[in-house]
């Protein structure tokens, strides 16, 4: 009876085996040949399997990646099977509500909350929960709120100066090379800690960084990874039990760090003008205000968002203009023309100076801090994007590099050009820049999930960058990390920052 089991488990084994072997030959021909987004062009392999979009995101290069095959097949890309790359400023459309047609959802691949853990503004899936908890945060991001947080944000930045002055003492006057991303790095991070929790992270103080932030930064490789396999459902299942229990306990204690920091802030009694204070305002009725689950959620998210997009950005900027000397000494004369002391450099003087405004928008173009782009995934009903019905749940994106280095919307887009955000280039038809299309350039995305600290991150932008050029005579280091190409750069989900290094001397009095 044992050997009649054993035939009939072997003949079972023949049988299915050749299944095995053609189920994902069967799919994948499906996937090219009779598949809704079939008639795409793309990259036979990549629209027959998910496979290569997953190693191209797995080696850090899935940014690139795309704008490389934007750059072969046109304008919109099937980069798996069942997601569309788009290169066309017309695509932005897909994240605002357009009369009857609704912002397309975020995708529970990539946005889903962790479990267990509190939702937050970038997380939450619904769009009404999401407008909800957007409409009780907006006050703490208001011009005026940011306004009333200026104090916050020029005591660190006065932080960096006198750090960053101390090191350039100690080369007796001369010039000295100094990695300038840990420096950015620290800065950020005790700025928004400061305003999300109440207290900063001490890393300008102590000249570290976090231990918790640095917990929490390489964790975000780990979690971009996961979630490519969240497509395989049976795989992210058996990799949940596969965890094991010393790591789990790690990120909860990681995470408890949150739930102190922002209990401690809870309970201090004297106001203060950071996030905490208006989520919580006084004379706001209950139903206004964030519970504390959702302060928790919050403060977490924003502390990475807040620090990574502007660390990011700011880098890339120095990384940017020290290669071009012309542009360094255009903004570092607009900027101590406009400034005799230190103490006039304000929010809103910064925001008069249109060529400190033009890097800044230029850095955004060749630097965006989130260069996979805004994955979301089109509704039950479907939607439209460029003039294509695109079929539900098909997932979507915008390659934000090949739209900033295309030479069909920039003029010279490989090349850093302040003057392209000009006045004159926008008015004067003369101008080389006249026909850029500008609109392709959102780094803060549009909609109702548009980022909601615009305001804080513009000012932060540029109260460090003049303060930089004001204080200091900068100039690139002739060294490995001063050579830094900064598209060599993988990326997951954020950028994967290199050190970068200037040279650094203090300006004659």
């Amino acid at each position: 009876m044992a050997l009649i089991s054993v035939d009939i488990l072997v003949q079972g084994l023949w049988v299915a085996l050749p299944m095995l072997i053609l189920y994902p030959i069967l799919v994948a021909l499906y996937n090219i040949t009779l598949h809704p987004l079939a008639s795409f062009s793309g990259p036979i392999f990549w629209g027959a399997s998910r496979l290569p979009y997953m190693y191209s995101t797995w080696t850090g290069w899935q940014h690139t990646d795309v704008q490389k095959l934007h750059s072969r097949y046109g304008s919109i890309v099937r980069i798996a099977p069942d997601e569309l790359s788009f290169a066309d400023p017309a695509a932005w459309d897909m994240y605002s509500n357009r009369g009857d047609s609704l912002a397309f959802p975020k995708s529970p691949v990539w946005h889903a909350p962790q479990p267990n853990r509190p939702i937050s503004v970038l997380n939450v899936l619904d769009a009404r929960l999401h407008a909800k908890m957007r409409k009780k945060m907006d006050g703490a991001f208001t011009e005026k709120a940011v306004g009333n947080q200026e104090g916050i944000v020029q005591g660190y930045v006065d932080l960096l100066i006198e750090r960053l002055t101390g090191k350039a003492k100690s080369a007796g006057g001369e010039k000295v090379v100094i990695n300038m991303i840990p420096w950015i790095t620290f800065t950020a991070i005790d700025i928004i800690g400061d305003l999300a929790f109440g207290e900063s992270f001490g890393c300008l103080e102590r000249g570290v960084m976090s231990d918790w932030l640095d917990f929490v930064l390489n964790t975000l490789r780990a979690a971009t990874l996961i979630a490519t396999l969240r497509h395989y459902t049976w795989i992210t299942a058996v990799l949940e039990r596969l965890i094991p229990p010393g790591i789990m306990k790690i990120a909860d204690d990681h995470y408890n760090v949150v739930v102190e920091k922002v209990d401690r802030r809870l309970k201090l009694e004297t106001p203060r003008p950071d996030f905490t204070s208006e989520w919580q305002k006084d004379g706001k009725e209950k139903g206004d205000m964030l519970t504390k689950e959702e302060v928790y959620g919050n403060s977490f998210a924003i502390s990475i968002a807040g620090s990574e997009t502007v660390t990011t950005v700011l880098s890339g900027i120095l990384n940017r203009v020290v290669k071009a000397p012309n542009t360094l000494a255009l903004l570092t004369a607009e900027v101590r023309a406009r400034f005799v002391a230190k103490d006039e450099i304000t929010f809103a003087a910064l925001k008069e100076l249109p060529y400190l405004n033009a890097v800044i928008w230029e850095g955004f173009r060749t630097c965006n801090p989130v260069p996979v782009g805004l994955i979301r995934v089109t509704p039950m009903e479907g939607g439209n994007v460029c003039g294509y019905y695109i079929p539900r749940n098909t997932t979507v994106n915008l390659s934000i590099l090949a739209m900033s280095f295309s030479p069909s919307l920039f003029h010279d887009p490989q090349s850093f050009h302040p003057e392209r955000w000009l006045p004159e280039a926008l008015n004067d038809p003369s101008s080389p820049f006249y026909t850029d299309i500008r609109t392709a350039v959102q780094p803060f995305s549009i909609g109702p999930r548009s980022c909601i600290g615009r305001p804080l991150a513009l000012g932060e932008l540029r109260l460090v960058l003049a303060r930089l050029v004001w204080a200091f005579d900068i100039q690139e280091a002739n060294t490995e990390a001063g050579k830094l190409v900064w598209e060599r750069q993988r990326c997951f989900s954020v950028i994967e920052r290199k050190a970068f290094e200037v040279q650094l001397k203090l300006r004659n009095p």
